[in-house]
């Protein structure tokens, strides 16, 4: 499925972080979930629907905690039909609605909505985790061993 040019969901890490790059002092191998997840890897959402923009340029989004609900969160629409991420630092978030096969998206800091095909949408979720857990995993190596990625993962055996 070839998506929309301008159509994209990118994580990017921010260098310096707001919060002092814990993961840079951290054993990230045997880090606590609380702080993998809610400490660690800060940086923003850039997600473009077609002409529409749900980008973040708030700096302190946990890019690795966000990433993996946005995926959980697409999974959920076909049980569900509708579904949210949060921001765990505001009160933000993006909404999905399912309506046969398409996806309406909208979100509580920008005016524009943007319908997707929800196999266009997972794709793209999963790719971007992909891509998000390639770049740290190569900056962080240890980060492979840790526990609690794995189970968030789904690979509690990891």
């Amino acid at each position: 499925m070839k998506p929309n040019a301008a159509t994209h969901l990118r994580y990017v890490v921010g260098d310096p972080s707001p919060y002092g790059n814990p993961e840079e002092r951290l054993d990230l191998a045997t880090a606590p979930a609380y702080q993998l997840f809610f400490s660690c890897f800060m940086g923003d959402v850039d997600l473009v629907i077609g002409d529409a923009g749900f980008s973040t340029k708030f700096g302190w989004v946990s890019t690795l905690s966000f990433a993996i609900g946005m995926l959980r969160a697409i999974r959920e629409l076909p049980e569900r039909k509708s579904s949210q991420i949060g921001f765990l630092e505001s009160e933000d978030r993006i909404e999905f609605q399912l309506e046969d096969s398409s996806v309406r998206v909208s979100s509580s800091y920008s005016a524009d909505v943007a319908t997707i095909v929800y196999d266009e949408l997972l794709e793209l979720a999963g790719n971007a985790l992909t891509d998000l857990l390639v770049e740290l995993t190569s900056r962080f190596p240890t980060l492979r061993e840790n526990p609690s990625l794995a189970v968030a993962l789904g690979n509690p055996e990891s």
